[in-house]
């Protein structure tokens, strides 16, 4: 048994990149064919793919658009790409991209004509590099060219309009992607942008089209390349880099694509040491800034020498490749090197290893996995050395400074390092005891994520090991705070991923971080011990927790067949209460788990009543109507939403219990707790997975599933029959609401419409557009009333609307305070109200304006609202 010593680091420990040191692209003028011929001088340096332009061109374009058509397969052009990518492939110089330049003055923007030749361009350029086996395609942007600033004397904005100007930016690259990924799905996007921060604003529109065009591709990954300085060390480096980040996700969130850009996008260091074939930045500086690239950017590392430098290319060699087909920028030029470019190489002693984390016991130390052995990085050396136990090989030290290294042997099982300056590269040394405490991670969204509703956490575990990695995690916390369950079992094979997201309760804190430690104890006995700082906290955070924090929505049901509906409310510490609508307590059941998603409750014609929850080891529990286990049935996937039940009937023997999954997939069980079904269904992120919404009367038991702005309707058996795409993403859950004359389904937009679709096929009917541009947080129908025009109630950030299906605002009353969090709304005939508990004076919560609100509307119907802190409930009666 051994144990490792803990050390408190000063900065959040985000989840795990991608475990391979990502490959390093050269953008400049290179030829494919020369490329090939020198492909093991191009891996020596340590390049993993290049940039290809000369291809698909965009800079010009001619009266009648004779380019636009899709390559032939036989198009020697196309032969001559494919066969050089493939040399280059098989010399592990596989991640190769055609590159575009959009053409700097033309106004692409201001009509039909152009944005259709570009869509035929892009959707040339996908087929050829599908064609030619490439990774796929890089955009090039010019942040500052005249066709980015809306005051470039082509556009005419007095009939155009600066509106109209930003929609047909963000048009263009959106339809462009398009076009491009109905040839090449597969394909991956690279845009290159000089300086995002002082780009013209039709500039960003365009990146924000562009990343819109992903929409539910699975096979999409867009990477955005924006310069950095080579001349930074880590420290520096890794600081600008979360800057850069930080603001890259502000200005994305603001347009709102946030979710899209976790599910897909990147941001990709790029580095410039040359410029007019003259080093900019010494050898040295660059490599530790390419060592701390590697170490940090998540896909690809990209080097630019659009004016040479990195290569020579004498006049009698280049006249050689005068009959090669690719042309222009990409045409084999005579041009000369830097006089030490060897030394400028970017491959690095960590291109083979994996990265696993920062160190644990050596302080801003960085730890990678060789083969069977730990790597680390110590960026500033060690000044006392250091002392390997349990090594019975030699330990190898690479010295970054100068390249040179030193071997040290070991005697009786300890190697006895001497001080080492840094920044240096140590291999050789015990993997397990390096590299699983640097595998353990704990943060928060960021400084300023912790509202009323609790400060969000993750923490996990990657296996850096070679073997099966068994045992329990357990997580301790500051007093005073809560995270529900805090011991989880493992079982990770080599390279597996365990994450856990909580909700802090029970917190209170102001301009300070929140510590955490895991422990780990493997099955052969051995303890790992990490504590962990996150960044300061900058705001209070007041939860009144009951025992554990809530979770979702309570269910409303006749549990006990009396005539009078119970609430039933889950929370995280595996907590099932229920409650009268007076707020009295009929029942509480604790149960040895935590659950992650609120209750639903199925009433079953023969069988009685069955309650399904959902807790953080993937089983669903079916209850009966006081709580008792009935079964705990596995499902594969994290929950992403409470249960939909569906009766029986429709060919079903049973109910069932569907449940949205993290992964996009759907998973149900039958109420006597068998497995029914499971389907993939969406390509979803961690922080916009698919949900469910129920459709039953007495005609209908169907389930229609939806993810950002794509609805799909579903059977009891799992099988969908249409799937429609909205205008935009949802802003909230859709509802069901049957009529008199058919029934609809209104999905409530991100944009502030609300979307009307044909509940049977799908077919889009009308848009609303009820208020000012905002987006519901909530929208519930109020029961009774016209049943050929339904009322709805739509609650906004800091008001309420109550509207008819046709369109019409009857009322509008404003909260006085602003509801925030997650708003859930639910109108039922014979229930009160359940309002969160923020610490506040009465009076002045969220849910007394939300009732005073809903007063001052004339709804007298009981009402259950719960912001998803702890509740209390009273009588409005």
């Amino acid at each position: 048994m051994f144990a490792t010593s803990c050390l408190v680091l000063l900065a959040g420990l985000a989840a795990p990149l991608p475990a391979a040191v990502p490959p390093v692209l050269l953008d400049a003028p290179v030829n494919a064919t020369w490329c090939a011929n020198h492909a093991e001088a191009w891996a020596a340096r340590g390049f993993g793919g290049f940039l290809f332009p000369g291809i698909v061109d965009l800079l010009t374009v001619a009266d009648e658009d004779r380019d636009s058509h899709l390559i032939h397969r036989n198009d020697p052009l196309l032969r001559e790409i494919g066969l050089a990518q493939r040399r280059l492939a098989n010399a592990g110089i596989g991640h190769n991209f055609l590159a575009i330049d959009i053409a700097p003055n033309l106004t692409w923007f201001s009509g039909k004509r152009l944005a259709r030749i570009a869509e035929q361009r892009f959707r040339r350029a996908g087929a050829f590099a599908r064609d030619a086996e490439l990774r796929g395609v890089s955009v090039h942007l010019d942040g500052a060219a005249p066709l980015f600033d809306l005051r470039w004397e082509a556009y005419t904005l007095d009939t155009h309009g600066v509106r109209a100007a930003r929609e047909a930016a963000r048009s263009f690259g959106r339809r462009s992607l398009r076009a491009l990924f109905r040839e090449f799905q597969g394909a991956e996007i690279l845009i290159v942008v000089d300086n995002l921060a002082e780009a013209g604003p039709l500039c960003h529109e365009l990146l924000y089209g562009m990343i819109e065009s992903i929409g539910l591709a699975r096979s999409i990954r867009l990477h955005l390349a924006l310069p950095f300085d080579a001349t930074l060390d880590h420290a520096a480096f890794a600081d600008a880099l979360r800057s850069v980040k930080d603001d890259v996700e502000r200005r994305i969130g603001a347009a709102g694509l946030q979710d899209t850009w976790q599910d897909a996008g990147s941001l990709v260091p790029s580095l410039a040491p040359f410029a007019a074939e003259a080093a900019l930045v010494s050898a040295a500086d660059f490599r530790e800034s390419m060592l701390a690239a590697k170490l940090h950017a998540a896909h690809y590392v990209l080097c630019r020498g659009t004016g040479g430098g990195w290569y020579g290319i004498d006049p009698e060699e280049a006249a050689e490749y005068g009959v090669l087909h690719q042309q222009g920028a990409g045409a084999v030029r005579a041009a000369s090197a830097v006089a030490d470019a060897a030394s400028y190489g970017v491959a690095t002693p960590i291109d083979t290893m994996e990265r696993v984390g920062p160190a644990a016991t050596v302080s801003d130390a960085y730890v990678l996995r060789s083969g069977d052995r730990a790597a680390a990085i110590l960026w500033e050396g060690h000044e006392a050395g250091l002392q390997i136990e349990n090594r019975t090989g030699l330990v190898h030290a690479v010295f970054l400074e100068d390249g040179s290294d030193a071997y040290f042997t070991p005697r009786d099982g300890v190697v006895e390092l001497p001080p080492l300056p840094g920044p240096v590269v140590l291999s050789g040394l015990p993997l397990a005891a390096w590299a699983v405490p640097a595998g353990m991670y704990f943060d928060t969204s960021g400084p300023g994520a912790a509202t009323e509703r609790g400060l969000p956490v993750r923490f996990g575990l990657h296996n850096p090991t070679t073997t099966r990695l068994g045992g329990t995690l357990t997580i301790d916390l500051d007093p005073g705070m809560s995270i529900g369950a805090d011991r989880f079992p493992l079982r990770l094979d080599p390279g597996e991923h365990m994450e856990m997201r909580r909700t802090l309760r029970g917190v209170k804190l102001t301009g300070r971080p929140v510590q955490a430690q895991l422990n780990l104890i493997t099955d052969a006995g051995a303890i790992f011990t990490r504590r962990l700082i996150t960044p300061q906290v900058s705001r209070w955070v007041t939860t009144d927790w009951r025992d554990g924090a809530i979770v979702g929505m309570p269910a409303v049901a006749d549990l006990d067949g009396d005539g009078d509906d119970e609430v039933l409310v889950a929370t995280a510490r595996g907590e099932l209460t229920a409650y009268s609508v007076q707020g009295t307590e009929r029942w509480t059941r604790r149960y040895r788990t935590s659950f992650v998603t609120g209750p639903a409750v199925g009433v079953l014609g023969r069988s009685g009543v069955r309650i399904a929850v959902v807790d953080d080891t993937r089983r669903v529990w079916i209850l009966d109507r006081s709580g008792v286990p009935f079964s705990r049935t596995p499902i594969e996937g994290d929950a992403a939403g409470p249960p939909a039940f569906l009766p029986e009937g429709d060919g079903m023997l049973t109910g069932i219990f569907a449940v949205p999954l993290q992964d996009g997939g759907i998973a149900a069980v039958t109420t006597t707790g068998a497995g029914a079904w499971q389907v993939p269904m969406f390509r979803a992120s961690e922080n916009d997975a698919p949900q469910l919404v129920r459709a039953v009367d007495a005609d209908v038991h169907l389930l229609y599933a939806y993810h950002k702005d794509t609805v799909v309707r579903l059977h009891a058996d799992g099988r969908s029959d249409w799937q429609q795409t909205l205008d935009a993403p949802c802003g909230a859950p859709p509802v069901y609401v049957p009529t008199a004359t058919g029934a609809h389904l209104v999905a409530p937009l991100r944009t502030g419409a609300i979307q009307v679709l044909e509940a049977w096929g799908g077919a889009s009917e009308y848009l609303l557009d009820p208020g000012d541009g905002q987006a519901a947080r909530t929208l519930a129908v109020v029961p009774g009333g016209d049943e050929t025009a339904p009322e709805l109630l739509a609650v906004y950030d800091d008001a309420i609307r109550r509207i008819t299906l046709a369109g019409d605002v009857q009322a509008e009353s404003a909260t006085g305070t602003t509801l925030g969090g997650e708003a859930a709304l639910l109108l039922h005939p014979a229930v009160t109200v359940i309002q969160e508990t923020t610490g506040e004076p009465s009076g002045t919560g969220a849910a007394e304006a939300l009732a005073a609100s809903l007063t001052a509307l004339n709804l007298d119907r009981p009402t259950i609202y719960l912001g998803s802190a702890s509740v209390a409930i009273r009588s409005r009666r």
